[in-house]
């Protein structure tokens, strides 16, 4: 039988110790996402197909870190602080209503609260300006369309023959 002494037990379990510690901050360290951190969710299609209409698809993986409730601010304060975007988003959702008879609510609710952001009481962020009042103003009439469900303005697009 072999013996271990005290000396010999303590510096084996201190070693252990040593490496357990070095695994455990080896896959920290290594790890892919912060501790806290979204896993990004995927965007519905309304999301998708807006970016897509103001030519800003590569987007698309950073709103999917924002919450899914949150896309509509999100969208809003992107369109308010490129307004050739926001000119595109209107042109987008022209064509649609021309084709549907109506725009999502999901694109009725962006064109809402960028009125309302830009027309509101408190400053826009830094950087961001004002939208002229003739663009703002066919934002407005935008916003008038009839807001459907993605499901309601498939059907419609289908039913006027729309592409």
């Amino acid at each position: 039988m072999i013996f271990f002494g005290r000396a010999f037990l303590s510096c084996l379990l201190t070693a252990m110790l040593a490496v357990s510690a070095t695994l455990v901050f080896a896959q920290e360290a290594t790890s892919i996402s912060p501790k806290g951190m979204r896993q990004g969710v995927v965007l519905n299609l309304t999301t998708i197909e807006a970016l897509a209409g103001i030519g800003k698809q590569h987007l698309a993986g950073v709103l999917s870190f924002v919450a899914p409730e949150d896309t509509i601010l999100a969208f809003a304060n992107l369109l308010l602080a490129d307004h050739k975007a926001l000119k595109r988003f209107v042109k987008f959702g022209n064509k649609r209503f021309k084709i549907a008879g109506a725009i999502t609510r999901w694109e009725k609710q962006v064109l809402l609260l960028v009125v309302g952001l830009n027309e509101g009481k408190d400053e826009l962020p830094p950087g961001m300006k004002k939208v002229p009042k003739g663009l703002i103003a066919k934002v407005s009439e935008l916003a008038l369309a009839p807001g459907v469900t993605p499901d309601d303005f498939r059907a419609r697009v289908l039913t006027r023959g729309g592409k």
